[in-house]
């Protein structure tokens, strides 16, 4: 039953969850230095916080790490999903292959959920219907977030494949 894989996972290697999770928020740590030093235009979950102290790079801390948690249970749930905490699914390079992309759609999956509720609630707080076309402004935020979500999601599924198969191998 596949409500089972979340109530009653079968989780091989209790510390995979945990280091999936820190390569995703890798990620998006990487990502965001990586914005910053060269200067481009920042998406906009790498707002910087009012509240941090204004030292280097501090403010945008905050907000990395919450969208890289955020990123991280997306992963972490597809796993479960795709069952890829059990052996057969990260000891043999194929098979760990297979769940990798099972998981980074299932995780994708979440991410475009994530991104409908967000537009939704800019909707109702416009005002408009959630439709194409209803608003100028929230078609631009749509183009906006789902821009960042294609980048998210390369990201994380170049960067769990990599850890995946490394992973596999050893």
């Amino acid at each position: 039953m596949v409500l089972s894989r979340f109530t009653n996972p079968k989780i091989d290697d209790k510390g995979l969850p945990l280091a999936d999770a820190m390569v995703v928020l890798s990620s998006t740590m990487i990502l965001g230095i990586f914005i910053l030093t060269q200067g481009i235009i920042k998406p906009s979950w790498l707002a910087p916080m009012s509240l941090a102290p204004q030292w280097r790079s501090l403010p945008f801390l905050f907000p990395a790490l919450l969208h890289g948690s955020l990123l991280s249970m997306c992963w972490v749930i597809g796993g479960l999903a795709a069952q890829a905490y059990e052996r057969e699914s990260f000891s043999e390079g194929a098979k760990a292959l297979k769940a990798t992309t099972k998981t980074w759609a299932f995780a994708v999956a979440l991410m475009i959920f994530g991104v409908q509720l967000g537009l939704g609630r800019e909707a109702l707080h416009m005002g408009v219907l959630p439709l194409v076309g209803e608003s100028e402004a929230l078609d631009m935020l749509a183009v906006s977030k789902y821009s960042e979500l294609i980048v998210d999601a390369a990201l994380v599924g170049l960067f769990m494949t990599v850890w995946r198969q490394i992973r596999a191998r050893a």
